[in-house]
């Protein structure tokens, strides 16, 4: 084998890891959200707020996760304040 050969190789390697990497950050910050949406729904908000976090560490500019935080901290918000 050429060192052509093992280095095209080794980048192809190199590639599919990156992809499979990327592809599995996506995953979970989608499986976050959506556990996200259903704690919001069921009314826990304070746990949805921990998955959107928990999907922005993963995605730091991901406004899907950004705009659900900031709708269950204000329900969380007026729940609060209903009870007082």
């Amino acid at each position: 084998m050429s060192g052509f050969q093992i280095i095209f190789g080794w980048h192809i390697f190199f590639v599919f890891r990156i992809s499979y990497f990327n592809y599995t950050l996506f995953k979970c910050r989608t499986a976050y959200i959506n556990r996200g949406l259903a704690y919001y729904y069921q009314g826990d908000y304070e746990k949805a707020i921990a998955d959107y976090t928990s999907a922005l560490e993963l995605d730091p500019y991901n406004y899907n996760a950004f705009h659900n935080r900031s709708l269950a901290y204000q329900r969380l918000a007026e729940v609060k304040e209903q009870r007082n």
